[in-house]
């Protein structure tokens, strides 16, 4: 198991919401583990030093708290990145992010390695195209057939087709 691979088992997410639906964690790659974590450790030591400084004032207290902020969102984000497919949507959770495309516009989801921002902590990604969106929704779900099994099977529109997802009329 990778780096910051452990399962999801605490929380709202490892209990299943919105009747019942299955969260499909983030693949996280043990690149994008090391540089939260870098950066986590980096923000925590300008804290410190800025809670140890001289002029121990306001403006230092306030920059504690912007450390602590960011390290709670950092984490927040690498630990609670999941997607929910719910009655009618497919649903992104990022951390505090939220981002959700209806399962009736879900043209076809396809292998990807795009590097854009996106919910997905790995490049080893899906891409969900949808009608009326330009880009659609880059995802990295760490189950990849068990996720594309549950959506095609909620999504009439889309048959399996080895790695992907396509139009395949209604059944």
């Amino acid at each position: 198991m990778a780096l910051g691979d452990e399962p999801m088992q605490e929380g709202r997410a490892a209990r299943g919401f919105e009747g019942g639906s299955r969260p499909y964690p983030s693949k996280r790659d043990w690149w994008i583990v090391l540089i939260v974590w870098g950066t986590i450790a980096m923000t925590v030591l300008a804290g410190v030093k800025a809670a140890q400084s001289a002029f121990a004032s306001s403006l230092a207290l306030a920059f504690v708290l912007s450390c602590a902020a960011v390290v709670l969102g950092m984490l927040t984000i690498l630990y609670a990145t999941y997607y929910i497919i719910t009655g009618d949507r497919l649903v992104a959770h990022c951390g505090p992010f939220k981002k959700s495309v209806l399962l009736q516009d879900i043209e076809e989801v396809v292998p990807s390695h795009n590097p854009l921002s996106s919910p997905a902590l790995s490049l080893d990604r899906l891409h969900v195209r949808c009608r009326g969106s330009v880009f659609g929704l880059l995802i990295s779900p760490r189950d990849k057939q068990g996720f594309l099994a549950d959506l095609v099977a909620r999504t009439p529109q889309l048959r399996l087709d080895g790695d992907r997802a396509v139009s395949g009329g209604h059944r």
